[in-house]
């Protein structure tokens, strides 16, 4: 039973990374592909957690949950800092090479 959840957690993680490696234009594309490949994660310490019957799992997924909340939220003040500065496209190619 477990091991179809883990399957399920391996398919999004290389997902994932597959996104980061392919998607090279898009910012905020970018940054949902991290929330996904972070969420594979939790998801894999709480299914683990739940086999062993140990509350690690748990702990570190919510400590993951938190540092995935404020990268996103780092992440969406540059855009919109950027985009109010600019007014340019929200591409990283615009984002190389400047300084904000």
């Amino acid at each position: 039973m477990i091991y179809n959840w883990l399957f399920f957690t391996l398919f999004l993680f290389t997902f994932s990374l597959f996104g980061i490696i392919y998607n090279n234009k898009n910012l905020i594309i970018t940054l949902i592909i991290i929330e996904i490949l972070l969420f594979s994660v939790v998801l894999n310490f709480i299914f683990f957690s739940i086999s062993l019957n140990l509350l690690y799992g748990y702990f570190y997924s919510i400590i993951i949950l938190g540092i995935a909340a404020a990268e996103t939220t780092l992440g969406l003040t540059l855009v919109v800092s950027f985009f109010k500065s600019t007014k340019k496209d929200l591409q990283i190619s615009c984002f190389r090479g400047t300084s904000l």
